[in-house]
């Protein structure tokens, strides 16, 4: 008879020798009874195997496996981890994060009815010596409990009391297979909010647990703070969920998808556009939007007959798009001057 297991944690591993062996410590002195662990190594070059093989090697109790695969992208190694994981929840957990010491605990008592589809809680952004530089409580509520799967998507957009990380929530596997849902393979980036956001549509049951039970680790080197194209596919990714949404013709999501168009769409190529040209060595910003123009054809007009349909009622990013749809130059321009400013300010 095959074991039933009560959750499934999948590790998509590539090249983290440095950090694994405390992403797996976080989960192994816990109540392991009902957990397996899937290791999925996503072609590493390094010594992450060896080190995760080595450390729990001696754990004769623990079910886990490590399957090995050419390199594919996160979202491929997660995917092969849905195909292989046997518990009633799966959680997603990155190989540089980790989770509290009570976490197992704590989250046996919520889902031992496994009535909810998306179980979640709050997490803190820290640096790697565990410094807490945001804390999830100081922006989200602590007063949500139990939701639809639509009342959160509002509590994310449009009431801004709720977030939902990667690693801060378990998805019931049969409500995963059911909706064959799985993550968007070669989308390097927003992939993880996309899966999340398409969860939500179809969740009848979303639980939110009133603690902090993750910790995502803030490493200088990422996306965020280098110029990489492949940031825009977060606004691919945004689009399709976009669709998805409207697709779904259900009046009760009316209240959010203008906000998500405008927020989620909108704001985010403005962010990224903002980011990569901070860091952008090759030209003008309209050397830039032609490079976006090669890679992702028609992004860049689709989002500017977004911006000329804008309906917010922000009249500073009301002015913010004009000034953009007018002339992007004059509006980086303007970008630039402030932050010097501001960083003059700060000195």
């Amino acid at each position: 008879m095959t074991k039933q297991y009560l959750l499934s944690v999948i590790i998509p591993m590539y090249n983290l020798g440095e950090y694994i062996k405390n992403t797996l410590e976080s989960i192994i002195h816990q109540d392991l009874t009902k957990v397996e662990i899937i290791l999925i190594d996503d072609g590493s070059q390094d010594n992450t195997v060896c080190i995760a093989e080595k450390f729990l090697a001696p754990y004769s109790g623990l079910e886990y496996k490590i399957i090995n695969k050419s390199n594919g992208g996160v979202s491929s190694a997660r995917n092969m981890g849905i195909a292989e994981a046997k518990g009633e929840y799966i959680f997603f957990l990155d190989g540089d994060d980790y989770v509290s010491d009570d976490f197992i605990e704590i989250l046996q008592v919520h889902i031992k009815n496994k009535t909810s589809d998306v179980v979640c809680w709050g997490y803190d952004t820290i640096t790697i010596d565990q410094k807490v530089i945001v804390s999830y409580f100081d922006r989200f509520s602590s007063k949500l409990s139990i939701m639809t799967g639509i009342e959160a998507l509002e509590h994310i957009i449009h009431n801004k009391k709720l977030w939902i990380w990667t690693c801060s929530a378990v998805y019931k596997r049969e409500f995963i297979l059911r909706n064959n849902m799985r993550y968007v393979e070669g989308c390097s980036n927003g992939e993880d909010q996309e899966f999340t956001f398409k969860a939500l549509l179809k969740a009848k049951e979303v639980m939110f647990i009133n603690k902090i039970m993750s910790f995502y680790v803030y490493r200088e080197g990422s996306i965020s703070n280098r110029y990489d194209i492949k940031r825009f596919d977060a606004i691919s990714a945004m689009k399709r969920t976009y669709e998805q949404i409207i697709n779904e013709n259900n009046p009760s999501l009316g209240k959010i998808i203008m906000e998500f168009r405008n927020e989620m769409i909108i704001e985010n190529y403005i962010y990224n556009l903002n980011s990569c040209y901070k860091h952008y060595k090759a030209g003008n910003i309209y050397s830039l939007l032609d490079e976006i123009d090669t890679i992702y054809p028609k992004l860049n007009k689709e989002i500017s007959k977004f911006m000329k349909e804008y309906k917010g009622k922000s009249i500073k990013e009301i002015l913010r798009i004009k000034l953009f749809l007018i002339s992007p130059k004059l509006y980086f321009d303007l970008v630039m001057i402030k932050d010097k400013v501001k960083n003059r300010e700060n000195f």
